[in-house]
């Protein structure tokens, strides 16, 4: 898993030119032009990017935009969409392996009532692809089993590149200026390259201070609860601890009355946009009861970073919407050191009760 961490900014280097022609081949002009509305659907860290690409179809293509689980729209939503257009909403399935049972039935529920569908995996003749009319062809070098890292990044990179395509094809910007945000999206890899260079040490040094604990939290908001909840899948699947992500403001008004951990190490994620103000309120609350703080943020944020415990720092700049590309990437190193400082199996090594699954 470290070494998936530490392949991204290549990753995103050789792989982004391939992967936005792919986004701009799957889906026609008429298609784009006819959607109203965004369904990102999935499970497990698939429902975590549809979560963080939702900022980047409001803000940049203007299209209300509401992630949900495939579970939730297979068996709730799906039938409540509306017909006011044709091909309206644009439902998205994301399943990496192309396997997922929820998905598959989500996006077969969507075509009944009449929705564009697309698959976006690694896997062309999945099941997932299979149930959708169109293909985003998320295929990337394989690095072998482990947690999601790659598969994640790449599913979040095609939603950012699907957000920049449909603000093109809607006359939002022109055609230079829609490449422009494609090269600022390309160079988030100099960022992420900057930030593990920062991370490591701090990141292995947090893991062996805290690698007796057993309960985990991480607290995001706007496009980056997605990431909470991202950082605290890996804790958990790599692991095996408690870990759990919740928005910014509802930590203060539930987590924040656990005492049952009362030194529960607690990662604020907030890249300075909207909700930092309202996370760095949350600084005296969160060390007044106890809690072990580490603070995801710019690398010269001064709100939030005096306060904490331990810093991870994001070193570079870059757009809210953009910013889950980014900001994932301090929580998966975290969760891959701690993994190897405790001698961990993810996954509980598929072993016994863990081997079964429905």
């Amino acid at each position: 898993m470290l070494r998936q961490v530490e392949s991204l900014p290549t990753l995103l280097r050789d792989e982004f030119d391939v992967l936005d022609e792919r986004v701009r081949r799957a889906i026609n002009h008429h298609d784009l032009l006819a959607v109203r509305r965004v369904v990102p659907i999935g499970s497990g860290d698939s429902h975590f990017a549809a979560l963080a690409s939702e900022l980047a179809f409001e803000q940049l293509a203007q299209l209300p935009t509401e992630p949900m689980t495939a579970m939730q729209f297979g068996r709730y939503g799906a039938a409540y969409q509306s017909k006011a257009f044709p091909l309206n909403p644009l439902v998205i399935g994301i399943s990496a392996g192309g396997t997922s049972p929820r998905t598959v039935e989500a996006l077969l529920a969507a075509q009944r009532e009449g929705a564009l569908t697309a698959a976006l995996t690694a896997v062309p003749s999945s099941p997932v692809a299979r149930a959708a009319t169109l293909q985003l062809d998320a295929r990337i070098p394989d690095f072998g089993p482990c947690p999601g890292v790659r598969t994640y990044f790449a599913s979040l990179l095609m939603l950012l590149l699907l957000a920049v395509r449909l603000q093109e094809v809607r006359d939002l910007v022109s055609q230079e200026e829609a490449n422009a945000l494609r090269r600022e999206l390309k160079r988030t890899a100099d960022v992420i390259e900057a930030t593990l260079e920062a991370c490591r040490a701090p990141a292995r040094a947090l893991a062996e201070r805290l690698r007796n604990h057993k309960a985990f939290m991480f607290v995001g908001d706007g496009p980056n609860y997605g990431t909470a909840l991202y950082s605290a899948a890996k804790i958990s699947e790599t692991c095996g601890f408690y870990s759990m992500g919740q928005e910014s403001e509802e930590w203060k008004h539930l987590q924040y009355y656990v005492t049952a951990f009362p030194d529960m190490p607690t990662f604020f994620v907030s890249p300075g946009g909207r909700g930092h103000g309202r996370v760095a309120d949350l600084m005296e609350p969160a060390r007044r009861i106890g809690r072990i703080i580490t603070a995801i943020v710019p690398h010269d944020d001064a709100q939030i970073a005096p306060y904490a415990d331990a810093v991870l720092p994001v070193v570079g700049a870059v757009r809210e919407a953009f910013a889950p590309l980014v900001y994932c990437v301090p929580g998966a190193l975290f969760a891959a050191t701690l993994c190897e400082v405790t001698g961990s199996a993810p996954f509980n090594g598929f072993q016994g009760r863990y081997g079964l699954s429905r």
